[in-house]
């Protein structure tokens, strides 16, 4: 399944009165996959081409409006939008925070997509 790529920006990403990500988390999560799609066809591979997840998540973070439930949910939606079974190997980790500061979540995509032999 091949993500729809758009070269305009992405939306800016909505805080309630709180600052806490609510509709933004999901819209960030597409731009980040988005993003991984890209570099992945800048490289001659493609989104299918990835075997491995890495997914590490800052669960309670007083910036984001959905419980620990709610965060997994949307992550998983969201990549069940660019990935189609079977699904790759996945790996979700909860750490205490990352860098820089205030992130949410970070995505390591392996992907292997060998050069076609020339000859």
């Amino acid at each position: 399944m091949r993500p729809h790529m758009k070269s305009e920006q992405p939306p800016p990403v909505c805080l309630d009165d709180e600052m806490r990500l609510r509709v933004g988390f999901r819209l960030e999560l597409r731009r980040v996959f988005t993003l991984i799609a890209r570099l992945l066809d800048a490289c001659d591979a493609r989104i299918e081409d990835v075997v491995e997840l890495q997914m590490f998540h800052v669960f309670g973070s007083g910036r984001l409006a959905l419980d620990k439930a709610g965060q997994l949910a949307t992550i998983a939606a969201v990549r069940d939008e660019f990935f189609a079974a079977p699904y790759r190997a996945a790996v979700e980790l909860a750490v205490a925070e990352l860098n820089p500061d205030g992130g949410l979540l970070e995505i390591k995509a392996t992907a292997f997509a060998p050069l076609a032999m020339s000859g």
